[in-house]
């Protein structure tokens, strides 16, 4: 169950990661445009 648990952790980070990319590529697109 703990190494489920910690699984999960990781893959909610990395999503966190992704979405924090996708915002910045966003705000940067926003300036630029």
């Amino acid at each position: 169950m703990f190494e489920r648990k910690l699984q999960t952790k990781n893959l909610f980070r990395g999503r966190m990661k992704k979405m924090k990319k996708i915002v910045l590529a966003m705000a940067a697109a926003s300036v630029v445009g």
